[in-house]
């Protein structure tokens, strides 16, 4: 998951949605502030200060007067539930983040404005294919702040996040070891053909609870597909690369695998496409994927959303 204006992902927390999170969301809406510090965690009650910072904090909101949009994802025992909604103590739209764990206890709050959304009038890099085979899970994705963090930055306004989740976890055994998570060493592949026009391949994957704001997208390769449409796969296996600047490569051709590399928080995918070859700068442009599994259900041509289940149909 890319970390902001940069790349980097995030994972906090599968499929399922968690009922803690908009029950606490509710709870907040309706004033009780004391009922809600209750349930946070004492690390997220100190943060916080104090029931009365707290309450001081829902007073100064006035009422909620519209939710726009949510989304609740559970992975590795925890759920990230986001709610963007408008208040009438507040000039602009407010997101409210709860991460919380399956007995209820809250270790994550936060309250941000609505950063302005980039223009979604782009026109589409269509006709791709899933960059992997089997199932992976869609941790961001989507062209909303509540599906998908990338949304505010211009250039990643449609990225994609993704990880294998088995049994509601990304991993198996020690977290803090690399190759306990499932996407860990799997292969990569080109979405669509074209030249490759930028290859990164010798940066070092980040420890767990370590990552690199230096080179945000770490290990990766930049697809040319068309004039203007860039595609960046990131946070590679170091050493993985197959391919290198120049090379033209075709659809489905490996192009390295699933490493941690970059500013990045756990082994995972990251995907967009940009008007420009280089991170950060130019338009960002939606993605569309081809004859596809979403849920079990085969799609002709459709966009990635947080929450869903993908595998190629083939």
């Amino acid at each position: 998951m890319f970390r902001h204006a940069a790349i980097a992902v995030l994972i906090a927390g599968s499929a399922a949605a968690g009922e803690a999170g908009p029950d606490a969301a509710a709870i907040f809406a309706s004033g009780e502030a004391d009922q809600l510090w209750q349930r946070l965690s004492p690390d997220m009650q100190e943060a916080v200060g104090s029931a009365d910072a707290l309450a001081e904090l829902r007073a100064g909101l006035g009422d909620e007067t519209q939710m726009i949009a949510e989304s609740s994802l559970k992975l590795n025992g925890l759920t990230t539930y986001r709610r963007l909604s408008e208040w009438d103590g507040s000039d602009e739209p407010l997101m409210l983040t709860l991460a919380s764990d399956d007995a209820g206890e809250i270790s994550g709050f936060l309250l941000t404005p609505e950063p302005r959304l980039p223009d979604d009038d782009a026109p589409p890099v269509s006709g791709l294919q899933l960059p992997f085979a089997g199932e992976w899970l869609v941790f961001w994705g989507g062209d909303d702040l509540a599906h998908n963090y990338h949304a505010a930055d211009p250039a990643q306004r449609y990225a994609v996040d993704l990880v294998i989740a088995e049994g509601g976890a990304s991993f198996d055994g020690d977290p803090l070891q690399l190759e306990s998570y499932h996407c860990w060493d799997q292969p990569i592949l080109a979405p669509a053909a074209g030249r490759v026009v930028a290859a990164i391949g010798d940066l070092p994957d980040q420890p767990i609870g370590e990552s690199d704001e230096s080179a945000p997208a770490g290990n990766h390769v930049v697809i040319e597909t068309a004039p203007q449409r860039y595609l960046f796969l990131a946070h590679l296996r170091q050493g993985s690369l197959g391919v290198a600047q120049g090379d033209e490569v075709a659809a489905g051709q490996q192009i390295g695998t699933c490493g941690n590399s970059g500013n990045t928080s756990e082994p995972h995918l990251h995907i967009h496409a940009q008007t420009e070859p280089v991170l950060g700068q130019g338009t960002g442009l939606p993605l569309e994927f081809t004859d596809y599994l979403s849920g079990g259900a085969r799609v002709e041509n459709g966009a990635l959303l947080r929450g869903q289940i993908v595998a190629p149909a083939g």
